[in-house]
């Protein structure tokens, strides 16, 4: 806590269950903005709530699921759905397949169907089985109409919390600084209540209660995909960063964690460079100058040299060997 004059810089602090985790948002603003703090808190949630009803998997109601079945046809959709389709579509031609937001029903399939509320499973019996690819997926940008030639279900995990957390923040850009967390998203703006950078850590992947480096930043989202986030209900070797063509986990690599100016590009480029594997994933990072480290199987870490520039790294006591490429 810091006094400014007469005014008391403090921070704010909320939570709240969607999409699956846990979000957490703290804000850094003076005590007499309490009110005005909390609603936009609470506007800033809100937002969580519409982008899981727009693009879950596991609500019948939500566009992604009303637009499966309607293959063979132009279908008018919201410039959210859009914009996002075509992004990830946009990513899966740079990583040639590996990255594929059609592999819903293949989730479906490996257990990764059930709800975080009530623990139930979702099916979508209604929408066949059959090989998709992203290809598969035609967009008219002058109509904003998508074409599926076949029936699937396009899968937004990687990307649509990155892109909650950009739109949340938008909410909370008036004020001195804040930090969204869900899951392992993290946006941070401004600075904390001693008017620092914001500390974060990123988690060991084997020692999770111990991070394997912190950083300081600010104006910047944060996101780790790894392989122990979450498991099959039906195979425990079974995580859910899946190749689409061999319907495998990647198992190159632990974790992938990625800075970068929005969440959703965080958030989907770390997924895509942990299926791209050890080797190509850092090859595509470097290539697109992205900040980012990985960690090995053997709890190594190879850093990318935009990395390397960010922050000075401190290591935890399960320090691991840092291999500089």
């Amino acid at each position: 806590m810091k006094w400014l004059g007469q005014q008391k810089l403090i921070t704010f602090q909320k939570s709240m269950l969607a999409m699956g985790t846990v979000i957490n948002i703290q804000v850094v603003a003076y005590e007499e903005d309490r009110r005005a703090v909390l609603e936009d808190i609470d506007r800033a949630f809100s937002i969580f709530y519409d982008i899981e009803h727009r693009f879950s998997r596991f609500r019948s109601d939500s566009e992604v699921m009303k637009l499966a079945n309607r293959s063979k046809q132009e279908v008018l959709v919201s410039e959210m759905l859009f914009d996002l389709t075509a992004y990830a579509l946009e990513l899966a031609e740079l990583t040639n397949g590996k990255y594929d937001p059609t592999i819903g029903k293949i989730m479906e399939q490996k257990g990764f169907n059930r709800l975080y509320t009530t623990g139930q499973t979702f099916s979508s019996d209604d929408v066949p089985h059959t090989a998709v690819h992203y290809r598969d997926v035609q967009l008219n940008e002058t109509n904003r109409t998508i074409y599926l030639n076949k029936p699937l279900i396009l899968d937004f995990g990687s990307i649509a919390k990155g892109f909650a957390c950009d739109l949340a923040a938008k909410e909370l850009e008036a004020w001195e600084g804040f930090m969204i967390k869900a899951g392992g998203d993290v946006l941070v703006s401004g600075f904390n209540e001693q008017q620092e950078e914001w500390t974060i850590g990123i988690r060991h992947p084997i020692h999770k209660q111990t991070n394997i480096s912190v950083i300081q930043t600010t104006n910047f989202a944060i996101c780790t995909s790894g392989s122990y986030e979450r498991i099959s209900r039906y195979d425990p070797h079974t995580h859910h960063l899946i190749h689409p063509q061999t319907k495998q986990s990647e198992q190159s690599l632990l974790s992938c964690t990625v800075i970068a100016p929005l969440g959703m590009l965080a958030d989907s480029l770390s997924t895509a460079a942990f299926l791209l594997g050890r080797e190509g994933g850092y090859s595509f990072l470097a290539e697109h100058e992205i900040p980012a480290v990985m960690v090995d199987q053997d709890a190594d870490m190879t850093l990318t040299p935009e990395m390397k520039e960010v922050q000075s790294w401190n290591y935890s006591q399960h320090q691991p060997q840092t291999k500089h490429c």
